[in-house]
């Protein structure tokens, strides 16, 4: 059984053994990147596409069940390409990104450090809505044909190598960040949700396009708590998630649904019930989420849903050994009798150790 067989038959509600799965969109252990398969590196280092060969060497080196994540590339019939301006101020290293409008510029300023700073934020009145609105617009002008054809050459040296999903979820707002998120509710509702809807056209006509190149699953991300409301769910993200659903669903593909955060509210008012995804992660208890214990989410949640997760990243990064063999056992122990995928509170952090995802590995085989 291939790796992209064996996923296929857990979907279809097969005993496959167990199953492990680490977060994984690029090389994240503490040896140097290898290619382990007899065929050439298709992406190799410096290349466009390095994280996705990145990502199938991991899989081969650990021996884990893969999932894949890729950016697609839409390619647009008339792109509106920004202008970029770098220069420095003091110790600042300031970058300007500009785009010119019919309605006018749209623009913002962020402070480049290691966690960028935004100093003048894209939209911050109806003028830059009405800006924004026009560019989401432009972003709907795609070249299907040549989307496709470059879209199933990314992905075809995949080969049986495993699935592949990309990063998908209901939609935003152009230029607004999480931090800003109510603020523009609150001051600006009707250009708010005139923008969630134009997203929303857009993104939803790009499905079958995705389906074509070859992708198998949307990583679905939605926060927790921390960041939206129930009220905000409800409202901004339940209508908009049952069409993607329904018509990805129609296209024949699966879903894997991502919150990594405070999510035992929602838990408790049947969101994720109420949509079924195949997979849902990740089952976090505190520090890192809020659930009373894994298998108190696992019984909440309906048992046709497989739910992935939860080891300390920290933990898998730091070892020792021993301690990460018995957490797997401790997450093994909380969801049995239940559909559960071994993996890891959010993406495997650099530098973790080849022989700690590889005790990780085999204790969630055994």
């Amino acid at each position: 059984m291939t790796p992209r067989t064996k996923w296929q038959a857990f979907l279809r509600g097969e005993d496959v053994g167990p199953l492990v799965a680490p977060l994984v969109d690029d090389w994240s252990l503490a040896e140097p990147y290898a290619w382990p398969y007899p065929e050439p590196d298709p992406y190799p280092p410096g290349t466009p596409q390095h994280s996705f060969s990145q990502q199938m060497a991991m899989a081969a080196i650990c021996g884990y069940d893969p999932l894949y994540l890729v950016s697609p590339t839409f390619v647009l019939n008339n792109p509106e390409e920004p202008k970029v301006r770098e220069w420095v101020e003091g110790e600042k290293k300031l970058v300007e990104t500009r785009f010119t409008t019919p309605n006018g510029d749209l623009y913002s300023i962020v402070e480049m450090k290691q966690i960028p700073y935004t100093i003048k934020p894209e939209i911050e009145s109806e003028e830059d809505y009405r800006r924004s609105l026009w560019l989401i617009e432009r972003s709907g002008d795609i070249d299907a044909a040549e989307s496709m054809r470059r879209g199933q050459a990314v992905l075809a040296p995949m080969g049986e190598k495993g699935v592949v999903g990309t990063w998908w979820g209901p939609p935003g707002v152009r230029g607004v960040t999480r931090e800003d998120l109510f603020c523009h509710l609150a001051d600006f509702p009707e250009c708010f949700r005139a923008s969630v809807d134009a997203q929303f056209a857009v993104d939803y006509r790009r499905l079958e396009l995705l389906r074509g190149m070859g992708f198998d699953y949307l990583f679905y991300c939605v926060d927790g708590t921390e960041w939206i409301s129930p009220s905000y769910f409800e409202e901004f993200v339940a209508p908009y998630t049952e069409r993607i659903f329904a018509c990805w669903r129609e296209l024949g593909g699966f879903i894997v649904w991502h919150s990594c955060g405070h999510i035992a509210q929602f838990v408790q008012r049947g969101y994720y019930d109420r949509f079924l995804p195949e997979i849902f992660e990740t089952m976090s208890q505190p520090p890192f989420g809020s659930l009373p214990s894994l298998r108190w989410g696992r019984e909440r949640l309906d048992p046709r849903i497989a739910t992935k997760g939860n080891i300390d990243l920290q933990l898998l990064h730091d070892g020792p050994v021993e301690e990460i063999r018995a957490e797997v056992r401790r997450v093994k122990a909380e969801t049995a009798g239940y559909r559960h995928i071994v993996g890891a509170s959010d993406d495997i952090l650099y530098g973790t150790p080849l022989a700690h995802m590889r005790a990780f590995v085999e204790e969630a085989r055994c």
